[in-house]
């Protein structure tokens, strides 16, 4: 019983390890270190300490979720197993006993895996969108923002796409895709009103693509407006 308790105590210590461990991360990456314009450094700067303070705030629920995942199902046993101890205390001990190691140790384990690799993922995918960001020119930089400014604040943390010509990137799980944009032949745009309102988007040509966002009309526009001025060839199809 005293190793599941170690166990449990390590477990709980090293949860928060990561998402410390994540923002420190995230310092590492400076906006000066990319490869911007001078008169554009104060912009973008704030654009990106803004956008690492939401991914960790982000990180933190993910934190706060992976906790209660594990205490909330671990402390309904443990209470009820104390019903048992003025009856039998072998079997009480029996039944704490199996709780930590087929309810609480399983679950802990479960819980440092998701949030490891989410933040792997999390990190990997936010040091490229930043390099990205960082080298739009001025007239870019201030469309996407002007776009960023409007959505909702789920996609604020997760921006899905930029355009930075000569390319239109499309941020996914891991990592962004890039398509340039001459080798587009047709996008096809859905509007989907099942269980709330979405957007799906289906790109033909040279690279294929979907994605699919929330109810926020502004990408929508951002993404037609960018690329009808980069390629005028593109077939659009709307169902709304």
């Amino acid at each position: 019983m005293k190793f599941i308790l170690f166990i449990l105590i390590i477990t709980f210590l090293f949860i928060p390890f990561l998402v410390l461990k994540s923002k420190r991360n995230s310092k590492n990456n400076p906006i000066r270190n990319l490869p911007i314009n001078s008169a554009e450094l104060s912009e973008k700067e704030d654009y990106i300490n803004n956008s690492k303070k939401r991914i960790h705030f982000f990180s933190i629920i993910i934190l706060v979720f992976m906790v209660l995942f594990v205490v909330v199902p671990a402390t309904f046993l443990i209470i009820e197993n104390f019903h048992y101890k003025t009856i039998d205390k072998e079997v009480f001990d029996r039944r704490m006993k199996d709780t930590f190691l087929m309810v609480v140790l399983p679950t802990s384990i479960f819980a440092i895996v998701l949030i490891y690799f989410s933040q792997i993922l999390l990190n990997n995918m936010v040091k490229k969108s930043y390099n990205i960001i960082g080298s739009f020119s001025e007239q870019e930089f201030a469309n996407f923002i002007f776009a960023h400014k409007q959505v909702s604040a789920l996609n604020r943390y997760f921006f899905p796409i930029a355009v930075k010509a000569p390319y239109l990137y499309v941020f996914k799980l891991f990592g962004p895709q890039q398509i340039e944009i001459a080798g587009i032949h047709s996008i096809k745009i859905t509007k989907n009103t099942y269980k709330g309102v979405s957007y799906s988007v289906f790109i033909d040509g040279a690279t294929k693509c979907y994605f699919k966002f929330g109810n926020d009309y502004a990408i929508v526009e951002y993404l037609m407006t960018e690329l009808k001025a980069r390629n005028r060839n593109i077939q659009w199809d709307k169902n709304f």
